[in-house]
């Protein structure tokens, strides 16, 4: 080959790389916002609020927050501890608006008024408190409140 047919070869060479870096770039950005999106879709255990005999239980789980300034999807889940009792349980969803941050721990308050009532209430830094009063019984019955001076 001449030293002009290989300076062809290498700048059809180099040309082909670009191109491919380019399209690469291309074709994964849209498959990595995807994938993070998805991600987001997946709830994580928060935790696990036991009554205070351990007859029933509220258990809260979140979602990574929104990119980049989003909520966070919360799932309740009220449930009595009896043999079959994840059958009957109740859940519900709802969001902690938190300025894009994660669910902190003084976000999220169970309150027990015996072993069959239950005050859950959420707080984000950007949203008003929402209050849940859930009733533990034959069936468990979730009612939104108000709001709580506490």
């Amino acid at each position: 080959m001449t030293d002009n047919n290989k300076s062809i070869v290498r700048r059809v060479l180099s040309s082909n790389r670009l191109y491919f870096a380019v399209l690469s770039i291309v074709i994964l950005t849209p498959l990595l916002v995807l994938a993070a999106d998805c991600f987001r879709l997946i709830y994580h255990d928060f935790g696990a609020y036991p009554s205070p005999e351990a007859k029933n239980t509220v258990i809260v789980k979140t979602t990574a927050p929104a990119w980049p300034f989003g909520t966070c999807k919360v799932k309740i889940i009220c449930r009595n501890n009896e043999l079959f009792g994840f059958l009957g349980g109740k859940s519900f969803e709802t969001e902690i608006a938190n300025d894009g941050g994660r669910v902190l721990p003084g976000d999220v308050l169970v309150k027990w008024s015996g072993d069959d009532e239950a005050t859950i209430t959420l707080d984000g830094c950007e949203q008003e408190r929402e209050v849940f009063e859930v009733s533990f019984g034959k069936k468990i019955i979730v009612l939104a409140g108000g709001d709580t001076n506490e």
